[in-house]
């Protein structure tokens, strides 16, 4: 099976959509409707997020990885 350049483009695309995404998520906890609560709560919301947006973009990475093999 041959992966179109296409695909590996939008591949890319979706990995930068997550990058753009984290930062606003971590913008928002910082400066938005959130940013009353307290420093604690907001720092393990924000560890959270990184995490869950840190394994995201590997499996994503991972996937990317596969397709460059097949």
């Amino acid at each position: 099976m041959s992966i179109a350049r296409s695909q590996i483009h939008d591949l890319n695309n979706f990995l930068n959509k997550i990058t753009i995404t984290c930062g606003s998520m971590k913008d928002m906890l910082e400066t938005g409707p959130l940013s009353g609560m307290p420093v604690e709560r907001l720092e393990k919301i924000n560890t959270e997020l990184i995490s869950a947006f840190s394994n995201i973009e590997q499996s994503a990475m991972d996937i990317s990885a596969m397709l460059f093999k097949a």
